[in-house]
């Protein structure tokens, strides 16, 4: 089994679940995940990026109980959220964990969650976590017994089929594709370090050597060559343009367009519209 089909693997696992789900090696390495679900909860506190740290340091000690006991363990992070941990393991040694954001036990109460959070980072705004809170609901029971069930099941056919050896892939690789999955949303040096588990000195100087550019250079430029294949569809304004390429508004979209092809986006569009319709008319000539 090749890459793309064990990233299919953890894929439908989040597509069928609602639940994010990370593959790390037995360094704590992230090698394959699909966050494509994050819970509205997890949204709302990470709006202040020092929670995000809070976040990685639960992670990594639910990971290194788990590399002592070496079973499936089940935690709460620091603001509620339970997740599990399994290990896969090839033969004796573990070969790397299985994470999976599940959600709030059934008992979790909305006031005392908030209070907690806005005690441990105070610049948390209360309306946010409010939304973020009733936005998310809480598993019951057999949903914990039945993820344990399909972690287990995951974890044993990864292991049997020797899976992890085949996602050995470099830093500046899951670099580019946490980028590539997420260049509609907000993308962040602080996003990338909790994603990869790495510190964002280590993120922005093996991609530098990797690609000879900085981490944010090479997502804008990854967002103007998406920009350059959407403004051509005549079903598209720039401002559509803009929010589906990850630009905060078109005005900013517009200005780095412009400065990198020295014209505008609209104009872009315009000349290309044209340069469709010429050929398409030499081609009816022809015939």
């Amino acid at each position: 089994m090749n890459i793309t089909e064990i990233e299919r693997l953890i894929e439908n696992f989040s597509a069928l679940t609602g639940m994010d789900i990370l593959l790390v090696d037995s360094k704590f390495r992230t090698l394959a995940f699909d966050n494509s679900h994050t819970l509205q909860w997890c949204n709302a506190i990470h709006t202040v990026e020092e929670t995000k740290d809070t976040c990685m340091s639960s992670d990594i000690a639910a990971l290194r109980q788990v590399e002592e006991i070496r079973d499936l363990y089940f935690y709460k992070c620091a603001f509620g959220v339970t997740s599990a941990v399994c290990p896969i393991f090839d033969r004796d040694a573990i070969d790397g964990y299985l994470v999976v954001t599940i959600g709030f036990d059934p008992d979790t109460d909305d006031r005392a969650m908030i209070s907690s959070a806005r005690h441990i980072v105070p610049a948390l705004g209360y309306d946010t976590l409010a939304r973020g809170i009733s936005m998310t609901g809480k598993k019951q029971k057999r949903d914990f017994a039945a993820c344990e069930q399909i972690i287990r099941i995951i974890c044993r056919y990864i292991e049997d089929n020797r899976l992890l050896s085949e996602l050995n892939q470099s830093v500046p690789g899951l670099i580019k594709q946490y980028i590539d999955r997420n260049i509609a949303q907000k993308i962040t040096l602080a996003d990338i370090s909790l994603q990869l588990h790495y510190s964002a000195v280590t993120l922005t100087e093996q991609f530098r050597r990797a690609y000879g550019m900085s981490i944010m250079t090479y997502v804008m430029k990854e967002r103007l060559r998406m920009s350059e294949k959407l403004l051509i569809r005549d079903n598209m304004t720039v401002g559509d343009v803009a929010e589906a390429c990850g630009f905060s508004d078109a005005a900013y979209f517009s200005r780095c367009f412009s400065s990198e092809h020295k014209v505008s986006p609209k104009k872009w569009k315009e000349r290309e519209k044209r340069k469709k319709m010429e050929a398409n008319n030499s081609n009816i000539d022809a015939e």
